[in-house]
């Protein structure tokens, strides 16, 4: 059975800034997403996981931006 290759994140053009702007909601330098909501869309499951450890270790209550804006919205 063929395995699925996982691509990292620098072979697929995301650096830090593209991980921080998903964390924040900011682009700070303009060198990350921009105001392209499309293309952070598209991000969001590949870099969640090192967003949320960058988020984790800010020590910041709450939820991260990209948390809020690309997970789906459910009322308990």
């Amino acid at each position: 059975m063929p395995r699925k290759k996982r691509l990292s994140r620098t072979r697929l053009g995301y650096t830090d800034a593209h991980i921080f702007q998903l964390c924040t909601g900011f682009d700070f330098f303009g060198d990350a997403f921009g105001d392209d909501v499309k293309a952070m869309k598209a991000a969001w499951p590949i870099l969640k996981v090192e967003v949320m450890k960058l988020f984790a270790s800010r020590e910041r209550a709450g939820k991260c931006w990209g948390e809020m804006m690309f997970e789906k919205k459910t009322n308990a």
